[in-house]
């Protein structure tokens, strides 16, 4: 009886010594994982941060201008806005149109997103806009 009994003991005592093991090696396996998750997260920020810096945003695009003719009329407008700038150079990778939010009065147009290529470019254009006084361009 006694025997069995500290065999049992002993038994129950090394399986807990390997599950507390176990557990140990897991829990630094979490702590790891959720450290490289923590850095890919920074790592995904960051490229979305990235994509975002070549975006501008225009304001006061009549409504009458389709999502189809917005391209064109970006860059003309661009063109007019930056003579100095070589045509060539004033690439828009896209531009679309932004949802107006509930706030804005039905009468106003909504804005329009666009992602110029060359972040030089983009640059060039925000300086000019501080530069004037009045301007649809932030």
């Amino acid at each position: 009886d006694v025997r069995d009994l500290s065999t049992r003991t002993t038994s129950l005592e090394q399986q807990q010594e390997e599950l507390a093991s176990t557990q140990m090696d897991m829990s630094g396996h979490l702590r790891a994982l959720q450290n490289q998750m923590e850095q890919m997260e920074a790592r995904v920020a960051d490229q979305e941060d990235r994509a975002r810096r070549n975006n501008l945003r225009l304001r006061g695009v009549p409504e009458t201008i389709l999502p189809d003719d917005l391209p064109a009329y970006v860059h003309g407008l661009l063109n007019a806005y930056a003579p100095d700038v070589r045509t060539d150079m004033l690439l828009v990778n896209r531009a679309h149109r932004v949802s107006k939010p509930k706030h804005i009065p039905e009468a106003t147009s909504r804005d329009d997103l666009m992602r110029i290529h060359y972040y030089h470019i983009k640059e060039t254009i925000l300086r000019k806009h501080r530069s004037k006084a009045h301007s649809a361009y932030y």
